[in-house]
């Protein structure tokens, strides 16, 4: 199966040296981990392949892709903003990442669901934002709360960084779930170039509320 996980950073939240790079390299290296574990307990071995990438439009995604949307610090988070039309700013919160689900994706690989997540670039470290994507994309193709998810540690722990390991419920949940469909937003693409359109014409508060 092919894997595609679809990067937007319309606002050059990541554009720092090496961490756009450094951020594909680690979530391919995650996935791959899960792919070669696969390989070792499934038979006949499963083909997988992983595709990371930042995107320069629109996304399209699949069903069984994945999006995220990566944020500066000094902005708001673009998921609260279009579910409850609040700009609650990144710098008040402790989180770095954050996935909504809705529907009822967590049934079975062929039910309906959605999802919407974004990180917020608290770091230039690419490794530690290449973990909060997986950490999230966790959350987006298992539908598992704060609780539960945070609970299997790992990757999936609460607070992850660029070294942290993954473990084998990790995997598993990934191998788990590569095929079930969770319908991706695109929506946030808008609200980004709105923002950045703002910021390019010299608007002081294009980032604030």
């Amino acid at each position: 199966m092919q894997v595609n996980v679809l990067l937007v950073d319309v606002l050059d939240a990541t554009k720092f040296g090496s961490c756009r790079a450094d951020i594909v390299t680690r979530v391919k290296a995650l996935y791959e981990d899960c792919f070669a574990y696969a390989n070792r307990t499934i038979k006949p071995p499963p083909n997988h392949t992983v595709s990371v990438s930042f995107v320069s439009q629109k996304p399209t995604p699949s069903d069984t892709d994945y999006v995220l949307y990566f944020l500066p610090a000094m902005f708001w988070s673009i998921i609260t903003y279009k579910e409850i039309g609040t700009k609650q700013s990144n710098l008040l919160n402790d989180h770095w990442g954050y996935t909504t689900k809705s529907g009822s994706a967590g049934a079975g690989l062929g039910a309906a669901g959605s999802s919407k997540s974004e990180v917020i670039c608290r770091s230039i470290d690419g490794s530690i934002l290449g973990s909060l994507v997986f950490h999230e994309m966790l959350h987006a193709k298992t539908f598992k709360d704060n609780r539960t998810l945070h609970a299997s540690g790992g990757l999936g722990a609460a607070t992850v960084e660029g070294t942290t390991q993954l473990n084998n419920t990790n995997r598993q949940d990934t191998i788990g779930t590569l095929a079930k469909k969770v319908t991706q937003w695109t929506g946030g693409w808008e609200i980004l170039h709105n923002a950045k359109r703002a910021r390019d014409a010299g608007d002081p508060a294009w980032n604030l509320f």
